[in-house]
């Protein structure tokens, strides 16, 4: 492992603003205009400014020093975007951790991390408790007390609780400090201010490190294009702990804009509907999963949605229908952008629903040598961007580095060029299934089952075979209409659409495909469940 303090800056010729500089010029000129939408909570630019200022100044009297982390561990909610921006201005690392993390995950991180405080829900106090106190003292620990509807609110203590302190207690005491007499530290905007988790669904999760300048060129990339101005009213794509979410709270926040946050702990189809309808948003950001979960909740209470104007999918393969049944449903074009937590933005919107272009000289599509393939033939995607990341963070004071002797960062991830320059997403390459020597994309299978009127929701895996290679195994969720449906049905429908090296051995019915909180199929639950039933299918064969 090639461990390094921290891999070459990459920037353009052009300077940028950091991400404090422009909230600070926002509020200094527009001090009473929303910044943050929370449910019944408007939080103005001036007063956003001047809670994490002073939080900031609170976290450095408890000891912290710029370089320590901070974990949030929240969802959807004001307090992260507020803590997040307090550690950034402080020169500390804001670690948003997912919420649905369970206690060895979350301890194996802040092992990793070794935190100086720690934000989180009150309901997941007892997580943190199995945590132990040589790791976190419980003084450095701080709990949110909100209410979800897929989170039970944590009954009151009564007092001080021996297991951490509220928010509130915590945002009191920092409203007693003098600002005036208390300046902080200006942060490096090349030193890492930002830890996101990849999702770790083929193993132990990446900690993804950026700068102020990273994200910074994403912001400033947006505005040449002509996406700023501060009309826009986004809805939070997905809270901080995924890429989506921290990148939407940073280019509303540098614009100007009101951020609108849905009622819910992550997603929610009603919830973000519901958001949409009440604060007229215009723009949001989904996987396919979130968009197929909108069309549904749409269909199951009409909200009124005509303030969209602009929405994206990424994350994943989406197909053509889903696309179609989107427009169809809200009015509005659902063009796929393509990036990942190591290089936002890396590339811009095709002239297609379906196509990505590059930037000159940002990009290569190449074959496992390294070398350029030909237009029309997929290869892996490699990128050199400013917006690209620092490295994988080991431990404090350590970097993995993510990128090759040139600098290139290598995606893991197959495009195809063709004669004019637009990219196509193929698969991911770790998801290509070798089936009989025959490469495979599981996204085309899974395109085939979801055009099947009774699937709801599908997906495909690959699963390891002697004789084969690999099987193929599909997944299935039912419509409500269709429970009656046999997955030999499916099959043989299939059979008239796909070539017969493609066809599944087997199509398994589900309740749910399991998936990550950004909605990604989680392939690794997947292949457990299928190797069970092939195991059944060989001994029948046998």
């Amino acid at each position: 492992m090639n461990v390094v303090s921290r891999p070459a800056v990459r920037s353009d010729a052009a300077e940028v603003p950091t991400l404090i500089a422009s909230l600070l010029e926002n509020a200094a000129k527009h001090p009473h205009a929303p910044a943050i939408i929370d449910g019944d909570l408007t939080i103005e630019f001036g007063q956003f400014v001047e809670d994490a200022h002073r939080l900031a100044t609170r976290f450095a009297d408890l000891g912290v020093r710029p370089g320590d982390r901070i974990v949030l561990h929240l969802g959807h909610c004001y307090q992260a975007s507020i803590a997040c921006y307090a550690a950034i201005m402080l020169g500390a690392i804001a670690a948003p951790l997912n919420v649905h993390l369970k206690a060895p995950e979350l301890a194996r991180l802040m092992l990793r991390l070794q935190p100086a405080v720690y934000i989180g829900h009150l309901a997941r106090r007892d997580t943190m408790n199995d945590v132990p106190p040589d790791l976190l003292p419980f003084d450095r620990r701080f709990y949110v007390d909100r209410a979800y509807v897929d989170m039970p609110r944590a009954p009151s203590t009564g007092g001080h609780d021996l297991a951490g302190s509220s928010w509130d207690a915590l945002m009191a005491s920092a409203h007693k400090t003098q600002l005036d007499t208390r300046p902080l530290p200006q942060p490096d905007r090349d030193a890492i201010a930002i830890l996101l988790c990849t999702s770790g669904t083929t193993g132990e999760p990446k900690l993804v490190a950026h700068t102020q300048r990273s994200f910074a060129h994403c912001v400033d990339y947006l505005r040449k294009a002509g996406f700023g101005g501060s009309a826009a009213v986004p809805l939070a794509a997905t809270p901080l702990f995924h890429l989506p979410g921290m990148f939407r709270l940073h280019v509303s926040l540098t614009f100007g804009q009101c951020l609108v946050l849905p009622q819910c702990l992550d997603f929610d189809g009603a919830a973000y509907l519901d958001a949409i309808e009440r604060y007229q948003c215009t723009t949001l950001a989904l996987s396919p999963f979130g968009a197929a979960e909108l069309i549904r909740a749409q269909a199951d209470r009409r909200r009124a949605t005509g303030s969209l104007r602009g929405c994206v999918v990424t994350g994943d393969a989406c197909s053509i229908e889903l696309q179609q049944r989107f427009e169809a449903t809200f009015g509005v074009a659902l063009p796929v952008v393509y990036g990942m937590t190591e290089a936002p933005l890396c590339v811009v919107i095709g002239s297609t629903p379906r196509t990505v272009r590059a930037r000159p000289g940002t990009t290569r599509i190449v074959d496992r040598n390294g070398n350029n393939v030909p237009a029309g033939m997929p290869g892996e995607l490699i990128l050199n961007v400013p917006t690209l990341f620092d490295g994988y963070w080991i431990s404090p004071g350590a970097l993995e580095r993510g990128v090759d002797d040139d600098g290139w960062y290598h995606t893991g991830d197959l495009m195809r060029e063709d004669e004019h320059g637009e990219l196509s997403y193929v698969a991911r390459i770790k998801d290509i299934i070798v089936r009989d020597g025959e490469n495979i994309a599981p996204a085309e299978i899974e395109q085939a089952l979801l055009s099947h009127p009774a699937a709801a929701d599908a997906a495909v895996v690959g699963v390891p075979d002697d004789v084969l290679g690999e099987r193929i195994v599909g997944f299935v969720k039912l419509a409500e209409h269709a429970a009656d449906t046999t997955m030999q049905e499916i099959l043989a429908w299939m059979a008239t659409r796909l070539a017969d090296h493609k066809l599944p051995e087997a199509v398994l019915r589900v309740e749910r495909i399991p998936r990550t909180p950004f909605g990604k199929a989680d392939r690794r639950a997947l292949r457990e469940l299928a190797r069970g039933e092939l195991a059944l299918l060989r001994e029948r064969e046998a």
